[in-house]
């Protein structure tokens, strides 16, 4: 039995790699990273988009920004959980990433930010 989940969980660990190689937090602010030309990279930010908030960023040319993902983290309807972007560096350079948490029909400054840069050559 044992056996089994050692290679169950060796099976799911090496299907999620997906060739992402830099998993970037909320604990990152204002950090700054290099990342390789067309490998994909996340940015996971605390979410709860039952309250209306959600993380939007700018498209900015030289990057692709996926659409955030919601990953909820408790069961419970309403729950908080993690919104997972995946962005590709397509052209080198240096990316100011800014995310912003807000209510989109709302006209306030955002409840929060996110920043960090990415360098690629």
């Amino acid at each position: 039995m044992r056996v089994l989940i050692a290679i169950l969980a060796i099976s799911i660990l090496a299907g999620c790699s997906d060739s992402v190689t830099l998993v970037i937090k909320a604990d990152n602010y204002q950090k700054t990273f290099e990342v390789a030309l067309d490998v994909p990279f996340e940015v996971w930010l605390p979410s709860n988009p039952s309250t209306g908030f959600g993380w939007s960023t700018e498209t900015l040319d030289g990057l692709d920004i996926g659409e955030p993902l919601f990953v909820q983290e408790g069961t419970g309807v309403g729950a908080a959980g993690q919104d997972r972007f995946v962005v590709t560096a397509r052209k080198p350079g240096s990316y100011f990433l800014l995310f912003e948490y807000s209510r989109p029909w709302e006209d306030v400054p955002a409840e929060r930010v996110f920043t960090v840069v990415v360098e690629t050559s």
